[in-house]
């Protein structure tokens, strides 16, 4: 082998290491806790694990698809949380026994696609720092959620296949963590297989190239937000399931979460870069940890200021990463 060959040999190597960072870090806390934490490596806490990422992961997936678009959501937490609220506000107190439970799935995730669409209008075709605008909509929808809400609303009050899909059991494991998985090809497929995820892509990339390319870019966006408000949606439903109840504060605070996931993942905030399974990655990692600090009975405080260091750490992470694949591809 000459010199050259095994340049090429150790920069494939980087690049793997690199696009898949989220897999070993993920392999190495696992055995860590494992250690550390006899109750963690069970069949139980496996499952437990698969079953909280379950919830959070489709907040994460909506974060990376607008990440690698070249924007971001800072309200995605508070449309999940608000199109849950709606949904069961209009089966409880609007409509009562008057509309069929089975409309419910469709009601929630049309009414987070709407909510995302109306952030991709500002951005996409007002041409509105999606930063700002998601801002805005955060505190909107945030407070929508207490005016529409008047108190907890209970399992017994909703239309039990709303919360089906976070309770119902499939040989002992979890019926979301199934939705999970066939989601994450779904999502696969859509990114690399079809010509919209491509665009996705594209605009991420360089929205002015995008054009050049025939590309329209407000639109892409527009469409972007609208998938990430859906997929928000089934998050908040998978979380009623899982807390069995709907309260005004459901999916609060999990913004972070799924920036943290995304970013964590391999999915770049500079745009044009990322995958789901990198995304799925980052989501079952923090879950892990989070889960593993809570088994050693940290103080929770301290468990959510160091998720607040794993944002810091991955935002950096992120950064060295992006340098070294653009030294390692860029042409020498």
């Amino acid at each position: 082998m000459n010199n050259k060959t095994i340049r090429l040999f150790l920069e494939r190597i980087g690049l793997f290491a690199l696009r898949n960072l989220v897999w070993f870090l993920f392999i190495t806390f696992f055995f860590v806790f494992s250690v550390i934490v006899p109750a963690f490596f069970t069949l139980e806490g496996i499952h437990f694990v698969l079953y909280v990422s379950s919830c959070a992961v489709f907040l994460v997936f909506g974060q990376a698809i607008l990440l690698i678009s070249g924007n971001l959501d800072l309200s995605i937490a508070q449309i999940a949380g608000l199109s849950t609220i709606l949904t069961s506000t209009l089966y409880y107190r609007w409509f009562p026994g008057q509309i069929p439970g089975f409309l419910s799935v469709i009601i929630v995730c049309l009414i987070g696609g709407l909510l995302g669409a109306f952030n991709g209008f500002l951005v996409g075709k007002l041409k509105l720092t999606s930063f700002l605008v998601t801002l805005a909509t955060y505190f909107i929808f945030r407070w929508q959620r207490y005016y529409f809400i008047e108190r907890t609303i209970m399992a017994k009050e909703l239309p039990g296949i709303f919360l089906f899909s976070g309770q119902y059991e499939i040989l002992g494991i979890k019926m979301s963590i199934f939705i999970m998985i066939v989601f994450i090809f779904l999502l696969f497929f859509l990114l690399n297989h079809i010509r919209f995820g491509k665009k996705i892509y594209a605009v991420g990339g360089g929205p002015s190239a995008a054009t050049r390319l025939g590309i329209n870019v407000g639109n892409t966006i527009i469409i972007a937000f609208t998938l990430s408000g859906v997929l928000a949606g089934i998050s908040g439903m998978l979380y009623a399931g899982y807390t069995n109840a709907v309260s005004p504060d459901i999916v609060d605070g999990y913004v972070f979460l799924s920036f943290a996931g995304a970013i964590i993942g391999v999915v770049s905030m500079s745009g044009g870069r990322g995958t789901i399974g990198g995304a799925t990655g980052g989501t079952l990692l923090i879950i892990m940890i989070d889960v593993g600090l809570m088994l050693l009975d940290m103080n929770p405080y301290i468990r959510l200021t160091l998720r607040g260091i794993f944002i810091l750490i991955a935002i950096l992470i992120d950064k060295s990463r992006v340098s070294l694949i653009n030294k390692i591809l860029l042409p020498k």
